[in-house]
């Protein structure tokens, strides 16, 4: 099995990627699969013989659209060499931002069977956002035109040769029925199989929760605008000002340097400095003592969210949650049962909610506890085995498919 994925831990430990990861160490046990993924961070990772960190990586210059063409070439001459050398029975494609998607294409292309893992909006873009790609579509104009001539002067190379527009049979495992309606299929994929796939989270053991004497929250995740923490503290002021509550708010994760000095300017300016910890990124461990105590975590997406991992791990620490109505996580934890819901970028509604919490402390637990057997359900174990089963039906119906392509030969008797 060939597995393509933009990241691959170590060099980046998100959501999308520890879970590829995962993944990956469950079907080795019974198969031989190796990993395609892009160099970055290529020299911090370890050496591992099943992980190929060859594919280049945009970084998002300007420079990355003019080597662009270069970079397609070195991608392709990768994939078809590691495919040649490897020859897959299965091409498992993961996500797909910022490495060449001229792999995936040639991947796809095959004649292999294809199954795509969307946990993302980017499989929608898919191609058309691509530096090198984009430009095999027809609309370019102006000087964009020239270039688009150029690039397509490039794509005769006999490792190229990159069809856009001709459909390719693969399967699609989407993390959400939410991101499966709100993310179109890319025109260059017929699929053939189809199946929401929810993945599975840490299930620790059942603990008693010793809580903060005074009303204590917690955002967990990376410090940037489209996850919204600066909502959540602007919620602490409007909690005060609205319930006469006064609370405390720990965040946690890695954050954007220039962002984190504007959330620290907006405590400064709402008087929170006593009130707002910023504790960084976190290891598992000292991450579950930060939130032993708390009296909910808050989950401020103001962006569409496919699948987030943070609410549902809450939910089996047994954690109550606060969250944003944003893409599916409502579909996970559902609003009243298992969680308190507000809309997005809407900070009295979230303050309300966090009140209501703390008022109510009878039914914020048994919520609670609903949302932890709820939670219970999203185990590792079982995501794998229906991975396994997605990965049988995938190869079964890319064979359906074939032959369902194959025009039938006319008998001579």
């Amino acid at each position: 099995m060939l597995v393509i994925s933009n990241f691959y831990p170590p060099a980046r430990i998100g959501g999308y990627e520890q879970e590829c990861a995962g993944v990956v160490d469950h079907l080795r046990k019974q198969h031989d699969v190796t990993v395609l993924t892009s160099r970055d961070g290529a020299r911090r990772a370890p050496a591992e013989r099943h992980v190929q960190r060859l594919l280049p990586f945009d970084s998002a210059r300007k420079v990355d659209s003019l080597r662009a063409p270069l970079a397609a070439l070195s991608a392709a001459r990768t994939t078809r060499r590691l495919m040649s050398a490897f020859d897959p029975e299965v091409i498992f494609v993961w996500n797909g931002t910022r490495i060449p998607q001229a792999a995936i294409r040639i991947a796809a292309s095959s004649g292999r069977p294809v199954a795509f893992r969307v946990c993302e909006h980017w499989f929608g873009r898919m191609y058309r956002s691509d530096l090198f790609m984009r430009h095999l579509f027809p609309g370019d104009a102006g000087m964009r035109r020239l270039w688009a001539g150029l690039i397509r002067l490039v794509n005769r190379h006999t490792l190229l040769r990159l069809d856009v527009a001709r459909p390719s049979p693969a399967s699609i495992s989407w993390v959400t029925d939410t991101l499966r309606r709100t993310t179109p299929v890319p025109p260059a994929v017929d699929p053939v199989f189809e199946q929401t796939l929810h993945w599975g989270v840490d299930q620790p053991a059942t603990s008693e929760r010793s809580l903060a004497p005074d009303p204590l929250f917690a955002y967990a995740g990376k410090l940037i605008p489209q996850k919204g923490p600066d909502l959540a503290i602007s919620a602490l002021a409007t909690l005060a000002r609205r319930h006469d509550i006064r609370a405390r708010l720990r965040l946690i994760g890695g954050e954007d340097p220039r962002y984190g000095r504007e959330l620290r300017e907006l405590v400064r300016r709402l008087g929170l400095e006593s009130q707002v910890e910023f504790l960084g990124e976190l290891e598992r461990a000292p991450l579950r003592r930060a939130l032993d105590d708390v009296h909910a975590v808050i989950v401020p997406s103001r962006w569409q969210e496919p699948a987030g991992l943070v609410p549902v791990e809450s939910a089996a620490l047994g954690i109550p949650v606060v969250a944003a109505r944003s893409g599916g996580i409502p579909e996970l934890l559902h609003e009243g049962e298992h969680a308190l819901f507000f809309d997005i970028d809407d900070v009295e509604a979230c303050a309300d909610a966090l009140a209501e919490t703390i008022a109510n402390p009878a039914e914020t637990t048994a919520r609670a506890e609903r949302a932890r057997a709820h939670a219970a359900r999203f185990t590792h174990s079982s995501y794998h085995a229906a991975t396994n089963e997605f990965l049988i039906q995938a190869i079964r119906a890319h064979a359906e498919s074939a032959r369902s392509r194959t025009p039938a030969i006319a008998s001579t008797e």
